[in-house]
């Protein structure tokens, strides 16, 4: 009973507490759930839309020059002017009318110059006939001895000093005393980082020595000539003397037989005889002399032609000589260097100055192996038709025109381009190695007028060394889908349809070109492609956006262009709110 009485003290309480708790949460009122919110995410998208795109291949490199000119000393001598040149008959409006102008007026300035000029007696101005035509040789003459009086002679009555130039000071005197015939020419300053056109003088050597040598040549080639006429006059007058030698013989001949038919009929002396044959040999001997002559002379005549043939080459020699104490561009050009001062002693083969052509320029730039064959054509026909020669005695420069591929060139600041500064190229040549070091192609680029429209502080012109973004365009693609490369995700796109979130798979393969992706199917012209960055993802998504095509458009680059598409600002309403 103890026992029993035990039990039923512990086991009641805890019967009792257990009714009490389920009674307890029975009749407990529950807590009502509070409506659950949900926050709608904001995205930016913009609605696809067929475009054309056109394959580009994106490099970098720096600008080079696409001639080079170094000049030379080729004689020695002082430098006697820069920066301009001796006259040229380009020089004057009409270069008969100056000359006789200077004959027939008789102004100070015209007869101190007629005096100077009448040095050259091969000039002679008695000669000169007003009413007709100056030959040319004669012009060239007077240019000649022109030049010698404007670099040797100082025509004005000014005193010039050692660091002063007679040629320029000269060529003004002139210019400003007969304005109607001499063309004023600009002066040059030859300094590095200064232009000079097509033809413009660097400086000129002095020419005095090379105009002596010439004017003896010319003086020796005449004596020569005149030996060869006498020698001519000679060997007729022989001519004509052999003859009468002849007869003379003959006739001494026959008198010397005479006597020695009276000999042997013992009607005359042997010493008569003896007399007459040594006439007659005389004559014979005499008769010989004069064919040897005869002979000698054209000999002697052909050698004084050799000797005028030695004479003029080196006449022809100190001529160009003479025509390289001058220094001319051979195409417009900046000075990049400059080693030149006036009255300064330069030696044979000495450089003077360096410079560039600015007429064209070259950017060398570096392109990934791996994309270059995205520019080619992929047809099977067009390769069919290759022609690797061609390509090898082109550098290839054919094959990218055949094939329409384009070359821009842009101003990039660090990894920053300038998009407004654009220069259209074409592809010259590819490079015959590969950088060691980025394994990257280099094509170059040739760009016609890089000064061309210059400004400064808004269009700088391609100058050496700068560094610029170069880009090849190759074929267009039409009806292609383009949008910035963000918004494609491993092979999907996230859409937007009817606010919620949809994910799109594409199977096509994309084509990334720069910072866009290129995709032809997968997806319909309308279809709203979000460009923000969403995370986590998932479909029916409750998601808002903000239409921002027209914007995309507007900064697409100029291988991607839109169709022509009526543009509209979208309101999205979703759950009272509007966008």
């Amino acid at each position: 009973m103890k026992k029993l009485l035990k039990i039923t003290l512990i086991l009641l309480p805890l019967f009792l507490g257990v009714v009490t708790v389920v009674y307890l949460v029975k009749t407990k009122n529950r807590p009502q759930a509070k409506e659950k919110k949900t926050s709608i995410r904001k995205v930016r998208y913009m609605k696809a839309t067929k475009a054309q795109v056109q394959k580009v291949v994106t490099g970098y490199g720096r600008v080079a020059p696409a001639r080079d000119w170094t000049a030379f000393s080729e004689v020695q001598g002082k430098v006697i002017c820069l920066g301009f040149s001796l006259f040229q008959e380009k020089d004057f409006t009409n270069l008969t009318d100056f000359i006789h102008y200077l004959k027939k007026n008789e102004d100070k300035q015209s007869q101190t110059l007629r005096k100077k000029i009448a040095h050259n007696q091969k000039l002679k101005w008695e000669n000169i006939d007003l009413s007709s035509e100056f030959s040319s040789h004669q012009a060239g003459l007077f240019l000649q001895e022109l030049n010698r009086v404007i670099a040797t002679e100082s025509l004005s009555s000014e005193t010039l000093s050692p660091e002063e130039n007679h040629i320029w000071k000269n060529r003004s005197y002139l210019s400003k005393h007969y304005p109607q015939y001499i063309l004023e020419k600009p002066l040059f300053e030859i300094k590095a980082g200064y232009f000079l056109p097509p033809g413009g003088v660097v400086c000129q050597i002095d020419p005095t020595e090379y105009n002596l040598f010439i004017e003896q040549k010319e003086i020796e080639i005449e004596k020569l000539q005149i030996q060869i006429l006498e020698l001519q006059k000679d060997l007729d007058h022989l001519k004509r003397i052999i003859r009468l030698e002849e007869k003379r013989a003959q006739i001494l001949e026959e008198e010397y037989e005479r006597k020695e038919q009276l000999a042997r009929n013992e009607a005359g002396s042997k010493s008569e005889m003896q007399r007459e044959l040594e006439n007659y040999l005389r004559q014979l001997n005499s008769v010989q002399e004069t064919k040897n002559r005869i002979a000698l002379t054209p000999i002697k005549i052909k050698n004084l032609h050799a000797s005028i043939q030695l004479a003029n080459s080196q006449l022809v020699q100190a001529k160009l000589n003479r025509d390289k104490t001058i220094i001319r561009t051979p195409f417009a050009i900046r000075i990049s260097e400059e080693n030149l001062e006036l009255n300064q002693f330069v030696s044979l083969g000495q450089v003077l100055l360096k410079g560039y052509g600015i007429e064209e320029a070259e950017v060398l730039g570096q392109f990934q192996i791996k994309d270059m064959h995205k520019i080619f054509p992929q047809h099977e026909k067009r390769w069919s038709q290759f022609d690797f020669q061609k390509v090898l005695t082109s550098g290839a420069q054919d094959f990218f025109q055949e094939n329409n591929i384009q070359a821009s060139v842009t101003l990039a600041l660090g990894e920053k381009t300038l998009p407004n500064l654009i220069w259209s190229g074409r592809v010259s040549r590819i490079l015959s190695s590969v950088d060691i070091n980025s394994q990257n192609v280099t094509v170059v680029v040739t760009v016609k007028g890089p000064y061309d429209n210059m400004k400064p502080g808004v269009r700088p012109p391609l100058v050496k060394d700068m560094y610029c973004k170069v880009q090849l365009l190759g074929e267009k693609l039409e009806d292609q889908f383009c949008f910035p490369r963000n918004s494609y995700q491993e092979g999907r796109f996230l859409c937007l349809e009817e606010g919620k979130l949809k994910i799109k798979n594409i199977s096509e393969k994309a084509y990334f070109q720069d910072n866009y992706v290129v995709i032809t199917d997968g997806l319909q012209e309308g279809d709203k492609i979000v460009l923000s960055d969403v995370f986590p993802a998932y479909n029916d998504m409750p998601i808002s956006g903000v239409d921002t095509s027209e914007e995309e458009w507007k900064n697409y680059p100029s291988f991607i262009k839109i169709k022509e598409v009526e543009i509209k600002k979208v309101e999205v309403k979703e759950k009272g709110e509007s966008k």
